[in-house]
C-alpha cells in the first residue's frame, strides 16, 4: 500500500511561500502560489525519512557559493524563491485547489501520518504528526544533508479562544419571531449533518476564501436554496472513492465575492472577527442612507430599520440599526468542528434567512390532498419536505423513507438494488451531503 503526500505552497505576494507535506494511503502534493493552491495526486511510497532525503537532496547549494545558484537562479530574485524553484522543479503536475488542511482532530485525520509545511515567509520547514510539531530553518537544508533528529519541537497553531461578550457587548436584542416546526426539522439536521461532514475545516484555522464557502453553503441551506439529486440504484462510483468528504477535500463551489450580501430587506455580514462587524454594519448603512436620500424624507430615513446577520461561521448573531441605535443578539455558537450547532444559533438563522411561505392553489385544497401532492414531489422525501417548507404547508419532516429511518451516507457505497440516495447540491457542486 503506498502513502498519500500533500504539498502546499502559500504567497502573500508573488513569490510562493509554503509547501506542506502529508502523507497517508496515497501521494497527493499541493502548491499555492499568488493566491492560488495546486494539487497533485499519485501512488507512491514515500515515509518521512525518504521526504527528508528528498528535501535535502532538492535544496543543498540553492543558497551556496554562485556556480551553485546560477543552475536554478536564471529568473530567480533571492534565496527564498531559488528554493522554491528547487521544490517545485519535481515533476509533480500541479492541479488548483484553495487552501491548506490541518487532517488532524478524529480518527479520520490519523490516517495522515505526517505533515510536512515549507514555509518560505519566515523561511522554516515545519513538520506535524499526530502526536509531535517540530521545526528547522530552510537555510540549514541548504547548506547540508539533514535529518529528522535535526529538528526542534514547535508549538502548533491553534485557534484563538474568543470572548463573544466582549466582541459584541450587551444589552442584546431578543427576537420573538416563533419558527415554524417543519422547517426547523429539516433545516438543523441538514446544518448538523453539514458541519459533521466538513470537520476536518471547521475545527481548525482556514482562509477567507474557505470561510466564505462555507458560510454560503450555511445560507443557502438556511434558505432552502439546494438541489436535491436523486441517485436510484443501481449505483456504481468509482473504486477507491471512501468517504464523501475526506480529509484533503475542500469545498468546491464559488464564494461570494464581498463580505456584505445584500438580500433585501436583510443584509449578510460575513466576516471571522465579530468585533469589526460594527463598522461594515454602520458603513453599508451609510451606504444605504445616501441611496435612499432622493426617494424617501430625513424622518423616514432615520425610522427605518435594517436587519443585519453576522457570520463568523463559529458564531452567528443578528443587529439590527436605525438612524439612532445599533443592537445585536446574543452571539450563538455555530460551527467549531466538534460540537453540534446549538439550538439558538440555527433558530437565528431561521428568523432572518427562511422564505416566506408562497401562496398556491394548492393551498386551497384539503390537508389530506396537500399531503399527497408534497409526497409524491420526489422518491425520497427531502425534496418534497423542501417544497413543503417553500409553501407552509404538510408536517414537519420525520427524516424517514416510509417506515425507514434517512441516514447521512459518510462513504461512497455500490448498490444494486435499494432505496433512492438523494444528494444535496449547490448549483453544480455537491455539498458533501447525501442520505439514503
Amino acid at each position: 500500500m503506498g502513502h498519500r503526500s500533500f504539498w502546499f505552497l502559500i504567497s502573500n505576494g508573488r513569490l510562493p511561500t509554503r509547501i506542506a507535506v502529508l502523507r497517508s494511503l496515497y501521494t497527493a502534493s499541493y502548491l499555492f502560489k499568488t493566491g492560488k493552491i495546486y494539487c497533485n495526486v499519485a501512488k507512491r511510497q514515500i515515509d518521512d525519512d525518504m521526504a527528508v532525503k528528498w528535501l535535502s537532496k532538492r535544496l543543498i547549494g540553492t543558497s551556496k557559493g554562485e556556480d551553485e545558484r546560477r543552475k536554478l537562479q536564471k529568473t530567480c530574485s533571492s534565496y527564498a524563491e531559488t528554493t522554491f524553484q528547487a521544490v517545485k522543479g519535481s515533476i509533480i503536475d500541479w492541479q488548483p485547489v484553495d487552501d491548506i488542511i490541518n487532517p488532524y482532530g478524529d480518527r479520520y485525520g490519523n490516517v495522515v501520518e505526517s505533515v510536512w509545511t515549507l514555509d518560505f515567509d519566515h523561511d522554516v520547514l515545519l513538520f506535524d504528526q499526530v502526536d509531535q510539531h517540530r521545526r528547522i530553518p530552510l537555510e540549514l537544508l541548504r547548506q547540508r544533508p539533514i535529518t529528522l533528529d535535526d529538528f526542534v519541537p514547535n508549538e502548533p497553531t491553534t485557534v484563538p479562544e474568543l470572548d463573544v461578550r466582549a466582541a459584541v457587548p450587551p444589552p442584546y436584542w431578543s427576537p420573538t419571531e416563533r419558527i415554524p416546526e417543519r422547517t426547523k426539522a429539516l433545516v438543523a439536521k441538514m446544518l448538523e449533518d453539514f458541519a459533521f461532514q466538513w470537520r476536518h475545516i471547521l475545527r481548525h484555522q482556514y482562509n477567507e476564501s474557505t470561510f466564505r464557502k462555507l458560510s454560503w453553503a450555511v445560507i443557502q441551506i438556511t434558505m432552502l436554496s439546494f438541489r436535491v439529486v436523486e441517485v436510484p440504484a443501481p449505483r456504481r462510483w468509482r473504486s477507491g472513492r471512501g468517504r464523501l468528504v475526506n480529509v484533503s477535500e475542500l469545498p468546491k463551489w464559488k464564494p461570494p465575492d464581498t463580505p456584505i450580501i445584500r438580500m433585501d430587506p436583510i443584509r449578510l455580514v460575513l466576516t471571522q472577527d465579530l468585533q469589526s462587524s460594527t463598522s461594515l454594519i454602520r458603513q453599508d448603512y451609510a451606504t444605504r442612507q445616501d441611496n435612499m436620500y432622493d426617494t424617501c424624507s430625513s424622518q423616514e430615513m432615520h425610522d427605518q430599520s435594517v436587519t443585519h446577520v453576522v457570520m463568523s461561521l463559529r458564531h452567528v448573531t443578528l443587529c439590527r440599526i436605525d438612524g439612532k441605535s445599533l443592537e445585536y443578539t446574543e452571539p450563538e455558537a455555530l460551527f467549531d468542528g466538534t460540537n453540534r450547532p446549538t439550538e439558538g444559533a440555527i433558530r437565528l438563522l431561521l428568523i432572518a434567512l427562511r422564505p416566506a411561505p408562497v401562496k398556491t392553489p394548492i393551498h386551497s385544497l384539503p390537508q389530506e390532498l396537500q399531503d399527497m401532492i408534497i409526497c409524491s414531489v420526489s422518491g425520497g422525501g427531502i425534496e418534497g419536505a423542501r417544497i413543503g417548507c417553500l409553501l407552509g404547508l404538510g408536517m414537519p419532516f420525520s427524516w424517514k423513507s416510509g417506515d425507514r429511518p434517512l441516514e447521512l451516507v459518510e462513504c461512497w457505497r455500490n448498490s444494486i438494488a435499494g432505496p433512492v440516495e438523494q444528494q444535496i447540491w449547490f448549483g453544480d457542486c455537491f455539498s458533501g451531503l447525501a442520505y439514503c
